[in-house]
């Protein structure tokens, strides 16, 4: 079968786009189309469309969204790979294939600096093929809040379970790392439902401190998780009171009684380990979660800093893939992963 590959114009093609999201991803809101194709802050996404010869269907359909990623401290415009689909009596190498070398092409002709993404096990070989690399694999890590519900899983003695966890969640919140870190009194913990300025000037102090971090200004967190369209985020903060500038923040949402940590970034590494982290796990312990997790790949400090809060590596972790045909120091940092700090916020939605 012979196909075809054509750049989407997304002011004519997004109806058959749609479409062809409701035959293959029949949970994506219509509204992500709007949210992450054309809103997107740092310009619309490159799509391209994959067509049986002769015909005007779509079978298939792959992204690129820009996102400014900052270098060693320089802004270079890197692309985002996402919402790669082909339709289930085309779902052989060949037609993906296609749509990931067009993708790989839009950085060959200087648009992108690089490309990066974060593919499932059936996509990484597709991506491999074109010519993406490994980067390195992501850690997930979990920590356990409510006993009971996973003992349950075990214990089948009824109210047993429920007994034994508040009594090992009692003696476990004794013994927690965040309630034996002092209080600061110049600090307040709010939590938000949307940014401003305040987090320019924390994203100025901080981004310094990373080889290779996408941009966290006000004017991007604000996009990509007050606007989102997909699930409804909360922002922890921690604010000093004597000028409610911000010592750091943690973006979060809840699903099934765990709270999914999506970003989070602090004034330093130091700070946040030991004042804005504490702070969010006292606030969300009140909470009624049962877990919190967070998925990153990031400099081996964040991995320490989370182990010492009774965060536990689990599994279902990814690799996160880069194309670059660029010389200089953007090829020579993007495949260490020791220079990433990633996170959901990096991903395409």
């Amino acid at each position: 079968m012979a196909y075809q590959i054509q750049k989407a114009d997304l002011d004519n093609d997004g109806e058959f786009i749609v479409d062809f999201w409701k035959r293959n991803f029949p949970t994506w809101p219509v509204q992500k189309f709007q949210w992450l194709y054309r809103e997107n802050i740092y310009g619309p996404a490159d799509c391209w469309l994959l067509k049986e010869t002769g015909s005007r269907n779509i079978v298939g359909a792959q992204a690129v969204f820009p996102r400014l990623v900052y270098c060693s401290g320089k802004p270079f415009l890197a692309g985002t790979i996402g919402d790669l689909g082909v339709d289930e009596r085309h779902r052989t190498l060949g037609p993906a294939l296609q749509l990931q070398k067009a993708a790989a092409e839009s950085c060959r002709n200087g648009k992108y600096a690089f490309l990066y993404g974060y593919p499932n096990e059936r996509s990484e070989p597709v991506a491999k093929r074109a010519g993406f690399q490994v980067v390195g694999n992501s850690d997930r890590m979990a920590r356990v809040f409510n006993s009971g519900p996973y003992l349950a899983r075990v214990i089948r003695i009824p109210l047993l379970p429920w007994v034994a966890g508040k009594i090992a969640d009692q003696a476990i919140g004794i013994l927690a790392r965040e309630n034996r870190i002092r209080t600061y009194s110049e600090y307040r913990s709010v939590l938000l439902d949307h940014t401003d300025e305040s987090f320019d000037e924390l994203w100025e102090k901080a981004r310094n401190n990373y080889r290779l971090i996408g941009a966290r200004n006000h004017e991007f967190l604000s996009w990509r998780f007050v606007n989102c369209p997909l699930r409804k985020y909360q922002i922890f903060s921690l604010q000093r009171i004597s000028n409610n500038s911000l010592a750091g923040y943690v973006v979060y949402y809840q699903q099934d009684g765990v709270v999914q940590v999506s970003d989070m970034l602090g004034e330093t590494s130091n700070l946040f380990a030991e004042t804005v982290l504490p702070a969010f796990l006292r606030f969300i312990s009140r909470e009624e979660c049962d877990s919190a997790s967070v998925e990153f790949m990031s400099p081996k400090y964040l991995l320490d800093c989370l182990s010492s809060f009774h965060f536990k590596v689990r599994s279902g972790n990814r690799n996160i893939v880069a194309f670059s045909e660029q010389k200089g120091e953007v090829n020579q940092q993007i495949f260490k992963p020791e220079n990433w700090h990633f996170m959901a916020a990096d991903n395409d939605g």
